[in-house]
């Protein structure tokens, strides 16, 4: 069971209902999105920054034994630095909570097709969210990842 602390306010979306087809087919590994209702993405899980897209629309947390969370910010995105302000650099420690993404959120949800945040399990199977709590008053997705 992996604790998964939800990064960001807004609707939690079943990868089944995805707006993007490589997401909803699973081709990189199961997960959800969230529609996000709010500017500050915090880190979901504990582990080391692996990846970082240069768009900065993208990037992957190793967790775990190795694990890899691949985070990525909207569908058919239009490129504009002014998008996403990262709070981390490559092979930067993160722990769980930490600030890692301020969105200028009117400017995501007008520059790409579909404002979702996927968090998807690289070369994970399958993911069944076995509950929900509320730790410190965030919420909390309890996750079997297989």
């Amino acid at each position: 069971m992996v604790k998964f602390k939800k990064p960001i306010a807004g609707k939690l979306v079943d990868i089944a209902e995805a707006s993007d087809q490589t997401f909803k087919q699973k081709m990189l590994g199961p997960g959800f999105s969230i529609i996000p209702k709010s500017n500050l993405l915090t880190a979901p899980v504990a582990g080391v920054i692996e990846m970082i897209y240069p768009t900065k629309h993208a990037f992957s947390i190793k967790y775990g034994d190795n694990q890899f969370l691949l985070i990525h910010m909207g569908v058919d995105y239009h490129v504009n630095e002014q998008t996403f302000f990262l709070n981390f650099r490559l092979n930067d420690r993160v722990s769980i909570g930490d600030p890692l993404v301020e969105i200028n959120l009117p400017l995501f949800i007008k520059q790409t097709k579909y404002p979702e945040i996927y968090f998807t399990f690289i070369e994970a199977k399958e993911l069944e969210i076995i509950g929900q709590e509320n730790e410190n008053k965030q919420e909390v997705l309890l996750l079997n990842i297989w």
